[in-house]
């Protein structure tokens, strides 16, 4: 993420220095645990299965909404243990 241009006085953009850059880049990462890390791409996964209906190969399945192809997204879903819902009656 890139820090807008800062105004001078007369509201003309100003060249922001690297430190400056640096700095703001810095205070806007969120540094997360490992678990942290794992239940936000568990929650992600999720969420994408109940989006696509349970769908995970194909157009409109979970992989193509997550931009990954569809044997990764079932080895991740395995190695996370989370199983498709049930789909029909």
């Amino acid at each position: 993420m890139v820090p807008k241009p800062e105004r001078g006085a007369r509201g003309v953009a100003t060249r922001t220095s690297p430190e400056r850059v640096l700095q703001t880049t810095e205070a806007a990462v969120a540094i997360e645990t490992e678990s942290e890390r794992r239940a936000r791409e568990r929650a992600n996964l999720v969420a994408a299965l109940e989006r696509s209906g349970g769908k995970v190969y194909g157009s409109g399945g979970a992989a193509e909404l997550l931009g990954v192809p569809s044997t990764t997204l079932a080895s991740r879903l395995r190695a996370l243990g989370i199983r498709r819902p049930r789909r029909g009656p």
